[in-house]
């Protein structure tokens, strides 16, 4: 074949000619002179298809190559020169697709939140020499800011575990050189808490960090993320968030240990249960970590992958943990993933019957003693705790990493540190007992002095609501003025479906959302 390395003129005679003299790989010669003749034709205009990206986009990439497609082959050289890019930005030209995309990639970011314009004038021509048939321009504007997704602990948050991991999900993968500064972490003196930072989800667009020491019980924290927190686009966060969460005032004294993780001794893998289903084998495993514990060397933790939206998985010990007769209550120490999953503890008893009994959702981070008294779970004589349950919530995520830690009995009847003052921060705090069944606590507080700006004399309109999961207002639980102080509601569902609910409280300028479960 032959590919002509100029094109054709147009309209324009051409004669192919093979000689008599030519041999083939036979060495024998043609017997007759062959020719032919062709008159090429007008010059083939070239149209633009499409580009990326489109015309009018509004979050376009600050470093991604734009590219525009031809119809048909086109004359680089030309094309290139006919393109200009408004603001002015550097960058080099490729071409794909047999020279008919072209594609520019920015050696530098484009200016973030500016609108860009790119223009392929009708001096660009075809690779059969005809020009462009119509000036091509799209423009498009840049991301002006990198946006937060979600954060925990939120603001106004209360009973915050002392060993809080907190984390902040942006659009985007972090760019680790922008946090230094720009990320803060004070008590409520004012002073730096020392932190233990991952850098491993810089990648995944996550700050993640968790106190070095265990924060102080019923103590106020703040977080400040400021604005110039960036992604790997240069994009900057372009504001202030300032997060500011008070730590649980339970404090609890160990009481008998009967299981402390150190080893993974009689526990099986979740695939061995008859009760799991619905989940990644590969990605789902029970093993001893040396990396994250409370005490001692190790810890137990779950990672796990959920493929179906009601998929369990159970972590099962072979030879169950015998519980006294005598104990009164039984807790583990949990780290929670924040998932929003279900966590349910599985005892047996000496009849051979199982009870399956809801502990919590895993909404925290941190360490937290999640028990259950002895009493409520109905149980007969040689009661023994047979294992841990998780359960996916169809509406959240389907993967996560839980740590377990110092199983025991009989620890000490938890203290609140009694406060001889009024609340200093406005807090909403997750009911108790969640899930729950049919009755549930919620616990707020309203803040004395300048924080609560009141609406009558001394006091501040409260409005707590409660939502079903698609935002529809199910019943309000408080729509009345309040004094500054510590206040709670006992709910009663028990003309209410099953499901994930949301209640909001408002209060001033204070707003805050928190989920609760209703397992009926």
């Amino acid at each position: 074949g032959f590919v002509p390395s100029v094109p054709f003129e147009q309209n324009t005679q051409y004669t192919v000619a093979v000689q008599n003299t030519a041999t083939t790989v036979y060495n024998v010669n043609l017997t007759n002179l062959y020719s032919f003749s062709f008159t090429t034709g007008e010059a083939t205009p070239a149209s633009v298809v499409s580009s990326t990206p489109a015309d009018g986009s509004t979050l376009a990439s600050n470093f991604a190559p734009f590219t525009i497609d031809f119809d048909v082959p086109m004359d680089s050289i030309t094309t290139i020169n006919a393109v200009t890019i408004i603001p002015d930005t550097e960058g080099d030209y490729n071409w794909e697709n047999n020279d008919t995309r072209l594609v520019f990639n920015p050696t530098t970011p484009y200016t973030a939140g500016e609108e860009h314009t790119v223009t392929v004038s009708t001096d660009a021509k075809s690779f059969f020499g005809g020009n462009l048939t119509e000036q091509y321009s799209i423009s498009f504007n840049t991301r002006a800011k990198l946006n937060l997704l979600s954060v925990y602990p939120a603001n106004g948050d209360a009973d915050i575990s002392t060993t809080v991991l907190f984390r902040a999900a942006f659009e985007m993968p972090i760019l680790a050189a922008s946090l230094p500064g720009n990320v803060l972490f004070y008590d409520e003196n004012d002073n730096f808490v020392d932190l233990r930072v991952n850098t491993d989800v810089y990648p995944l667009g996550i700050i993640e960090f968790r106190p070095r020491n265990p924060l102080e019980n019923g103590k106020n924290y703040r977080i400040i993320l400021k604005e110039g927190v960036a992604d790997v686009e240069s994009v900057p966060f372009r504001e202030e968030q300032i997060i500011e969460f008070t730590i649980e005032k339970t404090v609890y004294t160990d009481g008998q240990i009967i299981e402390d993780f150190e080893a993974i001794g009689t526990w099986l893998q979740p695939g061995e249960s008859d009760s799991t289903f619905g989940i990644d084998e590969e990605q789902t495993s029970f093993k001893i970590s040396s990396s994250v514990w409370r005490n001692g060397t190790g810890a137990g933790v779950i990672s796990y992958t959920f493929v179906d939206d009601f998929g369990r998985l159970v972590i099962e010990n072979s030879t169950p943990v015998s519980i006294a007769s005598s104990s009164n209550e039984f807790g583990l120490w949990v780290y929670g993933d924040i998932s929003y999953n279900f966590l349910e503890y599985k005892f047996t008893d000496g009849s051979g019957s199982e009870f399956d009994i809801p502990i919590d959702t895993l909404n925290w981070t941190g360490w937290k003693m999640k028990s259950v008294k002895i009493s409520d779970i109905g149980a007969s004589s040689n009661l023994a705790f047979k294992g841990v349950t998780i359960k996916n919530n169809v509406a959240t995520s389907n993967e996560g990493l839980v740590y377990f830690d110092d199983m025991q009995v009989d620890f000490v009847t938890p203290v609140e540190q009694v406060e001889s003052h009024l609340p200093t921060t406005f807090a909403l705090e997750q009911n108790y007992p969640n899930p729950f069944n049919p009755t549930t606590t919620i616990h707020y507080s309203l803040p004395a002095g300048k924080a609560a700006t009141t609406t009558s004399g001394n006091s501040l309109l409260v409005n707590v609501k409660l939502f079903d999961i698609l935002g529809r207002e199910v019943a309000t639980l408080v729509n009345t003025n309040q004094k500054p102080g510590n206040y709670k509601i006992e709910f009663d569902a028990s003309g209410l479906p099953s499901g994930v609910y949301l209640y909001r409280m408002d209060a001033g300028q204070f707003t805050n959302v928190k989920k609760m479960v209703l397992l009926k």
